[in-house]
């Protein structure tokens, strides 16, 4: 074997490597060297797509890492290399140790490291404490004329004194030479400086490139042993990690009971208590699922799902499980899912099947303050050694990127920020110029002029580079055996430990991720039940209530009232509820899917209304799919159907089907996807079928199914949405308080108060002696939570609200000041806004008791009573304009408690009217094919690119004193309108076409000012 470079960084040595994994190993491959090692900076992030992209070139793979002391300590670091398998599993754990243990000390560590693992150091102190040991080696640098060599040779001799073996190493950062200029780059970014402002030993010389062996022969001609041990330590590494074996979780089972009789035992006692008494195919189902999810070995798994909501279940916790778990009967036993499939025509296999290659998913929703109490129970049942978050890893983005690269080469931000606010959010730097250019709105941006061209080219060859590592929203790890046997953790931003594998590699390891999630429509539901029984003093049992029955929840989806409910609030779901007056549990599990984007290609979308709306009549592609497609009108909606069209059609088994349904969705493998199309039109041409007509429905399956929901998902989460116009039907304040105390959804805070008060609720501001933190409601009230003044720190908030339940309420701004911690910038916050109005004197006399008080912090009785004097004496002040009130309102609470915003801009709105006609939004709808005039405040926007030509069009939702305006802005309108729209949220002046269809109006706008 040749020389091997057994010291190399990728860019997961986070900010410093310069060069990814695949280039580094297509450049080793290029060398034409044999193996290569992967040696990241505390984390061995990158493991699995290393040895994937090894495994592709034809390389030999050797997983390590450098430890590097923590910061603030010595620097020193050391090289691990694995032997075995048993020597990467103590690699791990020890990075697992640098990053969790607060007194971790590298030289203790290293001297318990065992003969499975090599280790490479120039550090004396360590070389000195572990001399004599086989494993352990010299690494001898690569430095460059004169310096170089004689560091060599001290370090030879070093070698000698201890009775270590020197090996040849590089510290390779980057590809080429032509990488260090990056490479200073992303450590001026990590140490928080310039490229000419670097701290010593922040960077690597020049020379750290990946060198080829005849250059690494010509650097170590005086010490040829030292090449030699290289390829010596490259060859006797060998670690085989069995990728893609299964690893599912173990669960504690009862004496005498296996994974699969516990389930089996659960799963009929499920579907007896769930079904009453089952009938013979739902005994066969069950059956039939149990013994697939035996022969996957997948029992333990389900079982683990089962205790997860058992527990939620015991603990009043409301849960969703969504996705294609739902297709499964034994799920819904579990009471893991909520969808009876029997009911729904739902097909476990496009769950789980015998020819699946991967894991199935379960997806568990909790509300967002549950999803912690789960999470502290999963890690204290199974072991914070066998249990972990999986991690995602931030990459640097368009913004991220152009920002820091800016301020690496020293440009001040006056001179760039304006610029990073116009980059589109969650772009790639790779192709940024291209994008800014096709943008309306970032089009005359002076990106070609210094020094922006400069900052985009080096944004460029950093896009998508990582960052930091961070926590996965909602992925959870339980592993057979400590996860430290396959990965290291470290600690998450939330104080519960993190694989350093993402999602992917953790799935390719075969531990199975399942993904708990906080989700803020669930929480909602649990706040508002909470406040209703607070308030009315009941005792609700969710379960018992019908909600699917509900005439108050329909009426509310039949007139597309739905803002703030789970899954439908959005302009679209709203805008279909009313053309197709849904108020059935059916047919809003199709209108949730239709909107995707595979339904709309080939035109599903209005086929299914005008045929649901009978403006159509049904037609199905062949008699053979009528039953399939009957639910639908005709219309391919669901990824199901994709299964029974191909098995109704062709003949496919639901395995074989479902294994279409993967090629088109992921379009991982042509060959099989090819292959797949064979079977469907073989299967087909023997049942007869027309040559035409096996075409026109591939096609429509092929065009739509990466992109078409799964009905069981739908089905789940429409479940929650009638849950939800429940509570807000029937107790609108406490709803409504629920979802901004939840930061909303869809839509931003000042449109939720808007719509609360469009709902009839009266608006109250926040106030010391009334608020609590969040918002609350009751009746025909909402009150605006302390939560929602800016600057008020959150001790500060539950301070106010403790002391006031504790001493009773408080009686004046000087009692309030005496009781409560606040600076003089929160106690002006609050009295600016409203929040002290109830201590007595107008809102500018308030401020001045404030300014008075807390500038004089004398507190002898002799102070006090000066301060007293001041306070009795300050004249009577005039109180604040109606005008001057909305005004503090927006400024403390970035929302309008008094009124709609319209009222901040009246006499510009008056001056509008008079010049024209102005059309309110509850009379948009009788103007159909006129051309008027609006005035709007901008509530939401959504941009897409058209399909024909990729050009950007946007759907804007403005709202007016009296209701919502749905506007369109075709590509050329856009284009004319979009610096305008980013000018302000408004007032707007609109100018534009009505278009009416199925009774529900849109304005087509031709033009857009902003008026103040």
């Amino acid at each position: 074997m040749s020389f091997v470079h057994l010291h190399v960084h990728s860019n997961y040595s986070l900010l410093s490597g310069s060069s990814t994994i695949e280039d580094l190993v297509n450049g080793a491959a290029a060398l034409g060297m044999e193996s290569l090692a992967l040696t990241d900076t505390n984390g061995m992030y990158a493991t699995v797509p290393f040895i994937q992209a090894c495994q592709k070139a034809g390389i030999k793979p050797i997983p390590g890492a450098e430890i590097a002391c923590p910061e603030g300590s010595t620097a020193e670091k050391a090289v691990l290399l694995p032997r075995n398998r048993a020597g990467y599993s103590e690699i791990c754990r020890l990075v697992t140790a640098r990053h969790l243990d607060a007194d971790f000390s590298l030289l203790e560590a290293l001297e318990g490291v065992s003969e499975n693992v090599f280790v490479l150091t120039r550090c004396e102190n360590q070389l000195k404490r572990l001399s004599g040991r086989k494993h352990v080696y010299v690494a001898l640098p690569s430095g460059v004329g004169h310096q170089g060599r004689q560091q060599r040779y001290y370090c030879r001799s070093l070698a000698d004194r201890c009775g270590l073996r020197t090996v040849a190493t590089n510290d390779v950062h980057f590809l080429k030479p032509d990488g260090h200029f990056i490479h200073r780059v992303l450590s001026a970014v990590r140490t928080g400086t310039t490229v000419g402002t670097l701290p010593e030993g922040a960077v690597a010389p020049p020379e750290c490139y990946l060198k080829s062996a005849a250059e690494m022969r010509d650097v170590f001609r005086d010490f040829p042993e030292s090449l030699r041990a290289a390829a010596e330590i490259a060859w006797a590494c060998d670690v085989n990690l069995e990728l893609g074996r299964s690893r599912p979780p173990r669960f504690p089972l009862p004496q005498g009971e296996s994974a699969y009789s516990y389930l089996t035992a659960l799963a009929f006692e499920g579907l007896r208590r769930r079904c009453g008494p089952f009938t013979r195919e739902a005994h066969e189902t069950l059956a039939r699922e149990l013994d697939v999810i035996e022969r996957l070995k997948m029992a333990s798994y389900f079982l683990v799902c089962w205790d997860i909501v058992r527990f939620a279940r015991e603990k009043g916790v409301p849960s969703l499980g969504r996705g294609s778990a739902a297709n499964s009967l034994v799920s819904y036993c579990l009471w893991i899912t909520h969808v009876n499939p029997l009911e729904h025509n739902l097909f476990f296999e496009r769950f789980l099947n015998l020819e699946r290659g991967t894991p199935p998913d379960f997806d568990l929703d909790f509300g967002t303050e549950d999803r912690e109490i789960v999470l502290d129970y999963l890690f204290e049942k199974y072991g914070r050694d066998h249990t972990a978050m999986v991690s995602t890893i931030s990459t640097l983005r368009a913004r991220s990127a152009v920002r820091e690269v800016a301020k690496a080469l020293g440009i001040p931000e006056s001179e760039f920020g304006t610029v990073v606010k116009r980059i589109p959010h969650f772009s790639s730097a790779a192709n940024l110029e291209e994008k800014l250019q096709q943008n309306p709105e970032t089009r005359n941006l002076p990106v070609e002029d210094e020094p922006f061209n400069t900052i985009l080219d080096v944004a460029r060859r950093i896009a998508e580079f990582p960052r930091h590592v961070a926590t996965h929203p909602c992925g959870i790890v339980i592993s057979p055996e400590p996860i430290t046997d396959f990965m290291p953790l470290q600690m998450g931003e939330k104080g519960l430990e993190v694989t350093q594998w993402t999602m992917y590699p953790v799935e390719d390891a075969g531990l199975i991720k399942i993904d708990i999630l906080g989700q803020k429509g669930l929480a909602v539901i649990s706040d508002t039940i909470r406040a209703v029984e607070r308030n009315y003093g009941v005792s609700v049992n969710p379960e018992s209530i019908d909600y699917l029955s509900d005439k108050k929840g329909k009426a509310l989806m039949r007139e597309g009232k739905t803002e703030g409910c789970f899954y439908i609030e959005s302009p679209i779901m709203q805008q279909l509820f009313r053309q197709a007056k849904c108020d059935d549990f059916e047919v809003l599990t199709a209108l949730s899917s239709i909107i995707r984007p595979g339904v709309s290609n080939y035109g599903g979308k209005q086929l299914y209304l005008k045929r649901y709306l009978g403006e159509e009549p049904v037609r199905y592609p062949h008699p053979s799919l009528e039953e399939v497609l009957e639910e639908t009108f005709g219309c391919l909606i669901y990824q199901e159907q994709v299964i029974q069209v191909a098995v109704s059609m062709a003949g496919m088994t639901l395995a074989e089907a479902d294994g279409l349904r993967v090629c088109m969705s992921k379009k991982r493998n042509w060959h099989k996807m090819e292959s797949y199309k064979e079977r469907f039109f073989q299967g087909a041409r023997e049942k007869g079928i027309p040559e035409p007509v096996i075409e026109e429905v591939f096609s429509q399956i092929e065009s739509f199914a990466g992109y078409a929901f799964c009905k069981a998902h739908s089905a789940s989460f429409a479940l929650e949405s009638f849950e939800s116009l429940y509570w807000r039907a029937h107790y609108p304040a406490e709803f409504m308080a629920a979802v901004l105390s939840n930061q909303g959804g869809y839509y931003s805070t000042m449109e939720y108060v808007e719509e609360a008060r469009r709902m009839g609720l009266v608006i109250l501001p926040p106030c010391v002696n009334k608020s609590d933190v969040a918002y609350t409601g009751k009746g025909r009230e909402l009150r605006v939570g302390l939560m929602q003044v800016k600057g008020l720190r959150r001790e500060v908030m539950e301070q106010i609200v403790s002391k006031r339940d504790a001493g009773g309420e408080y009686r004046s701004v000087e009692n309030f000041l005496d009781r409560v911690a606040v600076t003089k910038r929160e106690a002006e916050m609050l009295a600016k806004c409203g929040a002290m109005d109830t201590l007595g004197g107008r809102r500018p006399e308030i401020l001045w008791q404030v300014a008075v008080t807390l500038e004089r912090g004398d507190t002898t009785s002799e102070g006090l009573s000066t301060r007293r004097a001041v306070v009795e004496a300050l004249p009577v002040l005039d109180d604040l304009t109606f005008e001057e009130r909305m005004a503090y309102e927006l400024e403390c609470l970035d929302v309008c408690v008094s009124a709609h915003p319209f009222a901040l801009f009246r006499s510009q709105i008056d001056r509008a009217r008079r010049l024209r006609p102005i059309v309110d939004s509850t009379d948009v709808g009788s103007c159909d094919g006129q051309v008027i005039y609006c005035l709007g405040w901008e509530v939401t926007m959504k941009r897409v690119r058209t399909e024909k030509d990729g050009r950007v069009m946007a759907f804007v939702t403005f709202s007016d004193e009296r209701g919502r305006i749905e506007t369109t802005f075709f590509p050329d309108s856009y284009e004319r309108c979009a610096e305008e729209l980013f000018k302000g949220a408004g007032p707007f002046l609109l100018l534009g076409k009505v278009e009416v269809s199925m009774r529900v109006p849109n304005l087509l706008v031709e033009r857009v000012a902003l008026i103040r």
